[in-house]
């Protein structure tokens, strides 16, 4: 076996000789620090990683599973990343990271991690960072997040969830965004947020909703956008968006609404920007409106409107797209 520097990319190539044969395995292993790359070929020396190394990324290599002793002897002075790209990664063993408590960043996306269980990311006292984006994760048990008091951002896009636990997020109290777009979830427990006081970006499109029940955000006093863009909601429950007192954007356009319920957006009083553009919506009530004191652009474009009452838009500082003249 041969390992050498691929000048192009600074990644590690190793050359396979098996009976004859030549196989190249591309991008298995680089640490990296802000002024130097450092390579190293398999089987791989956690102990002797340079302490000024700031990340660990294992790409194109198959990591089917990432087992729980992996990683203990990683030394604490360094790697405060950690990033597995393309590696087939299927299955995280619990305590995979007990030893790696000085760890900021994980990554684990465009592999095949399908179920996460109590104890896959155990340890992570200091995690700010989770991405598990373009995975096949079709299941999470309500106390994998547990334990991550510091995580701040999480990506759990483009997968496969059809739900969410109740209590899912009931430990990163410090959550400030979450990206669920590009899933299954048809529908949201009511209390699926309820702890996540802190979070300033809630994205939820390109999923199947059907509905959205009452004080489901209720908690979400900081939010400033909430994006249901392309999902199939055709009900919205009264309290839907009460609680959501800082809301600047909401997105609801791309879905088969046909009716609001007149105090529907009531609690929203600082709402500037509406989208409600290609829906099903006939009528809009008079009193749909009037306690939105800041709302300055609604988007009714492809709708099922044939006349509206002006009465609906009464201050003049509201900026209409209606898609066609009325």
């Amino acid at each position: 076996m041969q390992g050498f520097i691929n000048p192009n990319t600074n990644l590690l190539q190793l050359t396979f000789h098996i009976a004859g044969s030549v196989l190249v395995a591309l991008c298995i292993l680089f640490l990296k620090s802000e002024a130097t790359s450092y390579s190293y070929s398999c089987p791989i020396d956690l102990s002797n990683i340079p302490s000024d190394a700031t990340g660990l990324h294992f790409h194109n290599f198959p990591f089917p599973t990432i087992f729980s002793t992996t990683f203990h002897h990683a030394p604490q002075s360094c790697c405060k990343l950690l990033s597995f790209q393309n590696t087939e990664t299927v299955t995280l063993q619990p305590n995979t990271f007990s030893a790696m408590s000085f760890l900021t960043q994980l990554t684990i996306y465009f592999n095949k991690l399908s179920v996460l269980t109590q104890g896959s990311f155990d340890g992570f006292t200091s995690l700010i960072f989770l991405t598990l984006t373009n995975n096949q994760l079709s299941h999470l048990e309500s106390s994998v997040f547990r334990g991550l008091r510091q995580l701040k951002y999480v990506y759990l896009n483009d997968n496969w969830l059809p739900e969410l636990d109740p209590f899912l997020f009931g430990g990163p109290k410090s959550l400030e965004y979450l990206y669920l777009h590009n899933n299954q979830l048809s529908r949201l427990n009511s209390s699926t947020f309820d702890r996540l006081w802190n979070i300033n970006i809630l994205s939820l499109k390109n999923n199947k909703l059907l509905q959205l029940d009452g004080l489901s955000f209720s908690s979400l006093k900081s939010l400033p956008q909430l994006d249901f863009t392309n999902n199939s909601i055709s009900q919205i429950d009264t309290s839907a968006f009460n609680g959501l007192a800082s809301l600047t954007y909401l997105y609801l356009d791309s879905n088969n609404i046909s009716h609001l319920p007149p105090s529907v957006f009531d609690n929203l009083p600082s709402l500037d920007t509406l989208h409600l553009e290609d829906n099903r919506i006939s009528e809009l009530l008079p009193a749909i409106f009037p306690k939105l004191t800041s709302l300055k652009r609604i988007y009714l474009e492809n709708n099922n409107l044939q006349t509206l009452d002006w009465n609906v838009f009464s201050r003049s500082h509201m900026d209409i797209n209606t898609g066609k003249s009325i």
